[in-house]
């Protein structure tokens, strides 16, 4: 998609990394480097939390504006309209700046075969938490920590009502037998 190069951040200690860490170790890389736009996704698919694109804005101490269904850039600001409910609503901000954008926006252009070998030769840097300088120890920042994961139990089958006349009597026995209603 036209990356001149990458940055792979490697560490145990992201290990089950709560939203707090992963935002503050993506804010220090994203630092290092410089930057005028920043953009992500509305919601992340490991947590879902929708979180991150304003923590990172937090940490860069830059503004941010979040689920945007289109993006405008010009020299001094971005901006965009973002549904809400009812409507429409029209924000921006000056850059740099945090942007999340929806799935609303269009596909971004993949490359064809020549750029894909082409990227092969990109060169990737791999960093640990000690290069950006963030210690995942420091417990005076907020701190999730993930003791144990636990295997959801398998659902039981569902009942199958048919109804024969009968079937609002047979929901209502049902539901209340299972203590549901």
């Amino acid at each position: 998609m036209g990356a001149d190069r990458a940055l792979h951040i490697a560490d145990e200690a992201l290990l089950g990394a709560d939203l707090g860490l992963t935002a503050e170790v993506l804010a220090a890389a994203i630092a290092r480097e410089g930057f005028d736009l920043v953009l992500t996704g509305n919601a992340s698919t490991d947590g879902s939390g929708g979180m991150l694109p304003a923590m990172l804005a937090e940490h860069l101490g830059v503004a941010h504006v979040t689920g945007l269904s289109a993006v405008e850039i010009s020299a001094e600001r971005v901006a965009g309209p973002r549904p809400v409910d009812g409507g429409v609503q029209r924000v921006s901000a000056p850059l740099p700046a945090v942007v999340s954008i929806t799935e609303a926006l269009p596909d971004g252009r993949f490359p064809n075969f020549k750029g894909i070998m082409a990227a092969k030769k990109k060169p990737v840097e791999t960093l640990s938490l000690a290069d950006l300088g963030v210690d995942p120890e420091d417990w005076s920042i907020g701190r999730a920590i993930m003791l144990s994961v636990n295997e959801r139990p398998p659902r039981a089958a569902g009942v199958v009502i048919v109804d024969e006349g009968d079937a609002g009597e047979k929901l209502a026995d049902f539901l209340i037998e299972n203590r549901l209603a």
